[in-house]
């Protein structure tokens, strides 16, 4: 098993679930959310712990935009603040196509370019709130991640039958997230005509996002056909966020001690 973190950036008390891990030696790699307000201490994790994979989280749906509001009209407001959520993007996939996804190339290549400026090589992208899955912005990062050396690409191949067969507490089948598995699922299946994408890293954890412990990893195996295990986690320090009084997005979630959980595997 591999254990990636996501939000590398976003808050302190992201930064310093991540920097815990690290020291117990339980991360492969986390990815860095290059717009987060705390982008810039994320990276200085990175450079003093070069054993760790780095990646990109790539977010067009939280906080500011790296490229500027007059070339991403459709995805920011006058102040440079991304206006979609994962829906709005699907939305404005299917009406502005073209437009958008120009936008998004934009943008792709800032948040790289940032990353690349502060010397740091690049292992993997995925997406906050996984928009890299949806048709059609898939196939932008695959052919700007070709273009930059960056062979892996998050694939949301979690299969629901090996979720089961690891865990007796099967409470997502009645949550938010058996939706969000569904929908991205869908949008995978989509993605495998138009877009080939390969891996033998099987992926983990939309069934049991921010909810990742011991116990429910203790019968975890790794499904046949498959060489590694991404494990997603969210790690976090909800007590260091919620005394940070300049922390102005994601704040549920930044929030949560779920969090806390997640930060001491």
């Amino acid at each position: 098993m591999r254990f990636n973190a996501d939000d590398a950036g976003m808050s302190k008390g992201v930064n310093s679930g991540i920097t815990n891990l690290i020291k117990k030696g339980v991360l492969y790699s986390f990815s860095i959310f290059t717009n987060g307000q705390y982008a810039k201490e994320a990276i200085e994790i990175a450079k003093k712990n070069p054993e760790i994979k780095i990646g990109l989280h790539f977010n067009i749906t939280t906080g500011k935009s790296i490229s500027a509001h007059d070339i991403l009209p459709l995805l920011t407001d006058s102040n440079n603040n991304f206006k979609c959520g994962f829906v709005g993007l699907c939305f404005k996939v299917l009406i502005h196509r073209k437009a958008i996804l120009k936008e998004i190339e934009t943008e792709l290549f800032a948040q790289i370019k940032y990353l690349k400026q502060n010397k740091l090589e690049i292992d993997h992208i995925n997406s906050h709130r996984h928009i890299h899955v949806i048709p059609g912005i898939v196939n932008v990062i695959s052919r700007i991640a070709k273009q930059n050396k960056i062979s892996n690409i998050r694939i949301i191949n979690e299969k629901l039958l090996h979720t089961l067969l690891i865990s007796e507490d099967n409470s997502f089948l009645w949550n938010g997230n058996i939706i969000k598995f569904i929908i991205l699922k869908f949008f995978t299946a989509i993605n495998s005509i138009s877009c080939k994408i390969t891996t033998k890293t099987y992926f983990f954890s939309i069934l049991y996002t921010c909810n990742i412990d011991k116990e429910l990893l203790k019968d975890f195996f790794i499904p046949k056909g498959f060489s590694y295990a991404e494990i997603m986690i969210h790690p976090g320090n909800s007590k260091m966020d919620k005394k940070d009084k300049l922390l102005h997005y994601e704040q549920k979630h930044l929030f949560s001690e779920k969090r806390d959980i997640e930060a001491n595997l």
